[in-house]
Formats: structure tokens, C-alpha cells, sequence
């Protein structure tokens, strides 16, 4: 498996835990990442949060397969500004103590994930294939 597959499927896998998460149990994310008793207002927003989730999901896993094209690399790119911006508003709940400690569990991830997508775009890409 080439070094971009793996990252879309591992991406791919990681946002549909954290869509079908976001979208079926809500508060217990808010409680366990951030620290919060959600309201009605937070519920609504995470599930509208999950459904933009689940559907860069869907994106990201129907792009892995696909051959390394312009459309490929925009879904990538797409995708490193998404996880990268993520983990640094994570970062930032958590240096800035407005979310628990347990927003490393979020962080980390995202920003790990934004590495591993601005070293398949820009350190090591693969060859093009238009």
C-alpha cells in the first residue's frame, strides 16, 4: 500500500469514529474531551459538526484509491487544512485550559494526522498520475 493510501484510509477510519461519535453520543464527548455538561444548543452543533465529519469521511474514503490526479491531491489538501486547523484549535482549548486535559486525546491525533498529510503533500509525494 503506497504512503497516501495508508494516510486516507487511516484518515477515513478516525473521522467516521469521530462523526458516528459526534452524532450518536454527543454529551458523552463533551464530557470526556472537554470537560462540558452540553445543552440543547452544543447537542445540535456537535451533530452538525458530525455531519460535515461523516461526509469528508465519505470523501476521503472514496479518494484512497483513487490514482494520484489534481482531484486527489485537492482532497488531500482539502483534508490537511481540515485535521490541521482541528488540531490547533485543540491545541489551543487545551494550552488555554477552556477544554479539559482529556483534549489531548483529540489533539494529538489531529495534529499527528496534519503531519503525516503536509509530509505526503509536500517532504515525499508521490508521482503524479495526469
Amino acid at each position: 500500500m503506497n504512503n497516501s493510501k495508508t494516510l486516507l484510509t487511516v484518515t477515513a477510519i478516525m473521522l467516521a469514529l469521530v462523526g458516528v461519535g459526534w452524532l450518536v453520543a454527543p454529551e458523552l464527548f463533551y464530557s470526556s474531551f472537554f470537560g462540558w455538561t452540553p445543552n440543547g444548543n452544543l447537542l445540535f452543533m456537535a451533530r452538525r459538526y458530525a455531519a460535515y465529519v461523516l461526509g469528508l469521511t465519505v470523501i476521503v474514503w472514496m479518494a484512497r484509491s483513487a490514482a494520484n490526479t489534481q482531484a486527489r491531491r485537492a482532497v488531500m489538501m482539502g483534508t490537511f487544512v481540515t485535521v490541521g486547523l482541528t488540531g490547533l484549535t485543540s491545541l489551543y482549548g487545551v494550552l488555554s485550559n477552556t477544554i479539559g486535559p482529556l483534549g489531548w486525546g483529540a489533539a494529538v491525533p489531529e495534529l499527528l494526522l496534519a503531519v503525516w498529510f503536509a509530509y505526503a503533500l509536500f517532504v515525499k509525494p508521490e508521482a503524479r498520475a495526469d
